[in-house]
């Protein structure tokens, strides 16, 4: 029952935490790729940003719905 609580709050910091893993996210990737220009940096940082969110947030949303739906024991 307590894992569906620390799967909800561990979403959540994570959801606080997208900006500065997206920009560690694309610093790996021009580490890889060599470069590139400004406009397809923002356009990968925004895109790497928001799929992180959306995938963290649903991770979020479903253990705080089993925690609050949980049966009572």
């Amino acid at each position: 029952m307590t894992m569906y609580l620390i799967g909800a709050l561990t979403g959540a910091l994570l959801l606080l935490l997208m900006v500065p893993l997206g920009h560690r996210y694309i610093g790996w990737y021009l580490s890889a790729c060599g470069g590139m220009d400004t406009e397809s940096y923002l356009l990968l940082m925004q895109s790497a940003v928001t799929g992180f969110q959306i995938f963290w947030g649903v991770l979020m949303g479903l253990f705080g719905a089993a925690y609050l739906f949980r049966p009572e024991a």
